[in-house]
């Protein structure tokens, strides 16, 4: 006989619910409820109204709400029963109601005769009850009562977390938490005097970092998986719906709606990939913060300390800090470079899904700005990736040759020889910095980033240049036709001065000059128009 045991991951929650950590806290503090309560002799029973009592002048829809219900006694006592399981401190404040004939008590004391008729609607019991409403608000809030007496949500899943964001605000919890802990290890640096205090400052500081950059990468993580997996369905689906469009034996219709379908995931596809290269850009963005911070911290401490002493115990735990700063920067950087590649891709479908219409050329040449725009930055980020290249290769470059020179340095000590010939069965090391094939690789690494440097920047320029031509050939196009409607307009009003001066003897003070140099019109007379005198 076996028995096989199922074990759930410890970490699951499958089968949980998260009650919010606040459920009955009331969402909006601006607003209190009034409480008014009377007998209703029709109905036997009290009668309710609750309104809102806004506290600013602000008012919205929901500040103008308000609720009423009947209620009997026994219903009062029903409701205190729910309020007190949540608020335990309520529980005295009940006050002393009459019994009613429809509960036990009331029909006993009916019988025995101490029933009382005119005690249950009296106005001492009705005041009783609107003054523990009263209190009831202030104890439970506005949501519990209202939700209680008067039945507004019915649902639970108000009172409910959501996994999601609960598992989110873990996350967030867990970066917080890393940072504060970061920030109590920094205080303990103001009480480090020596070396040997700040070397184990250095080493809790280099744990509280860790804990911060895996918190901060989980935190990453999360956020990313969802637009992964939406990026991966569209994929699938876009590379289906592209054999289905190729196929030869469909029909028009089902080809148009095979492609309306491409379109759209291939929507999906795009808006999942920005989201993922923006949440890239800041995740490097906070790690480039934290290396930051601990470099300008490393360099600060350096003047504190002597050039002998910093070698020997700190400069190597900076020059790590330095190659995390560059890491960090260029992984930015390169996720910038992506995001500016994508949004080029875009506008070139854009470019050539455009429309033939009376608004084509605009259009056109708005996009090409943007696309201009777009290539700028591109060319900038690469750069800035390459100088970023050529500092890593360089600070590593350093980084080897004294180690190199280190070992040159070093004094070497033997034994002291009886005779010359045996002097000559001693290996002595010889040192290369130019033969170390480290070396050699980030010398080729530091060519290679050169190259690409200068090509990258030649293609900038010229891009710069053939726009800037482009933009000085448009603007004398336009001089052009300033200049031929200028001409124009002068000959038009020559031939009516003519025409008038011969037909009726008209003495005109033309109000046209035009001047060859600058190419423009000038008016000459009085209240812009031409000054006419006729002789009969």
């Amino acid at each position: 006989m076996s028995i096989t045991y199922s074990m759930e991951q410890p970490d699951s929650l499958e089968g949980w619910i998260a009650i919010k950590e606040t459920p009955f806290e009331d969402p909006d503090a601006r607003t209190r409820l009034k409480f008014l309560v009377g007998w209703n002799d029709a109905e036997n029973k009290l009668a309710v109204t609750c309104h809102n009592v806004l506290k600013c002048k602000k008012r919205s829809a929901d500040d103008d709400r308000s609720w009423a219900g009947m209620f009997s006694f026994q219903d009062i006592r029903h409701a205190h029963q729910q309020m007190s399981l949540v608020y335990p401190q309520l529980e005295p404040y009940l006050p002393e109601m009459p019994e009613e004939m429809s509960a036990l008590w009331g029909y006993l004391n009916y019988y025995m005769g101490t029933y009382n008729d005119a005690t249950v609607g009296s106005e001492t019991a009705v005041s009783n009850v609107e003054t523990y409403l009263k209190i009831a608000l202030d104890v439970c809030g506005k949501k519990l009562v209202v939700d209680t007496l008067f039945m507004e949500d019915s649902s639970t899943e108000a009172y409910f977390e959501n996994l999601n964001d609960l598992k989110r605000r873990g996350y967030e919890d867990a970066v917080s938490r890393a940072a504060d802990h970061l920030q109590e290890v920094l205080a303990l640096r103001t009480g480090s005097i020596n070396m040997l205090d700040m070397l184990g400052v250095y080493e809790l500081e280099d744990t509280a970092v860790e804990d911060l950059l895996l918190a901060t990468v989980e935190l990453f993580h999360y956020n990313l998986q969802p637009f992964l997996d939406v990026r991966e369905v569209a994929y699938i689906k876009r590379q289906e719906l592209q054999e289905l469009v190729q196929d030869p034996d469909i029909g028009e219709g089902r080809r148009s709606q095979y492609v309306k379908e491409y379109n759209e995931w291939q929507s999906q596809y795009e808006t999942a990939t920005e989201a993922i290269l923006q949440l890239q850009i800041k995740y490097f963005s906070e790690c480039v913060d934290i290396s930051t911070g601990l470099k300008e911290r490393m360099l600060a401490d350096k003047q504190k300390f002597g050039k002998a002493t910093w070698d020997l115990h700190a400069s190597g735990r900076l020059n790590r800090i330095e190659e995390r700063v560059s890491g960090d920067t260029l992984q930015m950087l390169r996720a910038k470079e992506k995001q500016f590649q994508a949004q080029r891709r875009k506008l070139k479908q854009e470019m050539a899904f455009l429309e033939e219409g009376t608004n084509l050329k605009a259009e056109l040449e708005k996009l090409e700005q943007k696309y201009y725009a777009i290539q700028v930055k591109l060319y900038d980020v690469q750069l800035k990736i390459m100088d970023e290249e050529e500092a890593l290769c360089r600070k590593q470059l350093g980084v080897i040759q004294k180690e190199l020179k280190d070992e040159e340095d070093t004094v070497m000590f033997y034994d002291a020889c009886e005779a010359p010939e045996d002097l000559e069965d001693i290996d002595t090391p010889q040192y290369n910095s130019r033969a170390d094939p480290r070396v050699t690789q980030l010398k080729m690494s530091l060519n290679k980033t050169f190259r690409k440097r200068a090509f990258i920047r030649n293609n900038k320029k010229m891009l710069v240049r053939q726009k800037q031509d482009e933009e000085d050939a448009k603007r004398q196009q336009q001089d052009e036709v300033t200049r031929h409607h200028a001409i124009q307009m002068v000959e038009v009003h020559t031939h009516l001065y003519i025409q008038v001066h011969t037909h009726t003897h008209v003495h005109v003070h033309t109000s046209y000059m035009y001047n060859y140099t600058q190419g423009y019109t000038n008016k000459c007379t009085d209240k812009d128009t031409p000054h006419v005198q006729l002789h009969t």
